[in-house]
């Protein structure tokens, strides 16, 4: 197994917590069809560093990246399936296998979501995130876990 910098890990947590939104809307007991839109096959964008003072800098992959493979699927029974990638020793974009486990995820409100997963370390971690969805086929996503960052997602 490669050692992972925080980078990498904190982006690895955003996309699995995107995959927590998408599968939190719908319930098979919540009385309406209206599925949530975070439901479906998303794949990274663009990585947002929060400054100091508040302002974004947005870094926009290109698909080249090897940031620019990372994909996950929610689904509306609340499981994520999630293609995580990352540069190797020999600067080849490689397929993160087993590295995260028991994904689920919870809508809390409008656009709030909690997701949980298990690293292949064993450890199980719970984060907040926050949601915003533009033009029906992006989102942006914030995790309240002390990072400055954000991620944007565009829909496949």
């Amino acid at each position: 197994m490669y050692k992972l910098n925080t980078t990498i890990m904190k982006k690895l947590i955003t996309i699995l917590f995107i995959g927590v939104l998408t599968l939190s809307g719908c319930s098979s007991d919540d009385g309406n069809n209206i599925q949530d839109p975070l439901i479906g096959e998303w794949k990274q964008y663009s990585y947002i560093l929060i400054n100091t003072d508040g302002s974004e800098t947005e870094t926009i992959h290109s698909p080249e990246d090897c940031s620019y493979q990372n994909t996950f699927i929610f689904k509306s029974d609340g499981s994520v399936d999630s293609w995580l990638y990352f540069l190797d020793k020999d600067q080849e974009c490689s397929l993160l296998e087993d590295l995260l486990t028991e994904f689920t995820w919870l809508k809390t409100d409008s656009n709030n979501y909690k997701y949980t997963f298990r690293q292949a370390s064993g450890e199980l971690n719970t984060i907040d995130i926050e949601i915003e969805f533009f033009q029906n086929d992006a989102v942006k996503i914030e995790r309240f876990d002390g990072t400055n960052e954000k991620t944007k997602y565009i829909r496949l």
